[in-house]
């Protein structure tokens, strides 16, 4: 995997309603363009990750809360991975049952 650029998209400050407990924050995001693949076949993807920071007041440069975000990016993608990875687990194991039910059932049809 080639990351080809990272670019912070915008940072927005986001003002609590006051209706429940949330508090407010900013929110960073980034275009990361990348390649991935081999010699013999590669993507290109441009990927759109809009990250939470939490910080107190909104009185913060714009490198502060980019970096805050930036360096969250990392566990942000862990976390997607173990996600897919479980989804992924699910559809297997679903796909598994389906075709030993359907099984179960060719095999108890009379020919």
């Amino acid at each position: 995997m080639e990351i080809t650029s990272m670019q912070n998209g915008s940072i927005c400050f986001n003002r609590a309603d006051g209706e429940d407990e949330q508090r407010d924050f900013f929110e960073a995001t980034f275009l990361i363009a990348c390649v991935h693949g081999n010699e013999r076949a590669a993507a290109e993807n441009t990927i759109r990750i809009t990250l939470p920071v939490q910080l107190d007041g909104s009185d913060h440069t714009y490198r502060k809360v980019e970096d805050l975000a930036a360096q969250a990016l990392p566990a942000f993608f862990r976390d997607l991975a173990d996600a897919i990875e479980q989804e992924n687990a699910e559809v297997s194991s679903k796909r598994a049952a389906e075709q030993a039910a359907k099984g179960e059932q060719d095999s108890s049809e009379p020919a």
